[in-house]
């Protein structure tokens, strides 16, 4: 589900945004400072720019806030697989 909300000022767009427990967020302007400042400013974990539901294998997807699922797709999604062990050897014997 999309939701376009007209806006006054960036600084309305990111508070406006950062209300909404479920969120990933699309940007269309041809501005590509805003949109790197919008993305940054956005809680989400994902931020689109100029489309929306673009996926790249390399790229993880991310949920935010109440969407929090975990990590899809990308290096980031392997630690949902992985388990970190430590194994330390006293040679000295």
């Amino acid at each position: 589900m999309f939701s376009l909300i007209p806006f006054d000022s960036v600084d309305d767009v990111v508070a406006r945004a950062n209300n909404i427990a479920y969120l990933s967020a699309a940007i269309w302007t041809s501005d590509l400072k805003r949109a790197h400042t919008l993305a940054s400013q956005i809680e989400a974990g994902t931020v689109w720019v100029n489309c929306t539901t673009a996926f790249d294998p390399a790229v993880s997807f991310a949920g935010c806030k109440a969407s929090v699922y975990g990590r899809d797709l990308g290096k980031h999604a392997i630690d949902l697989y992985t388990q970190i062990k430590s194994v330390c050897i006293n040679l000295a014997e």
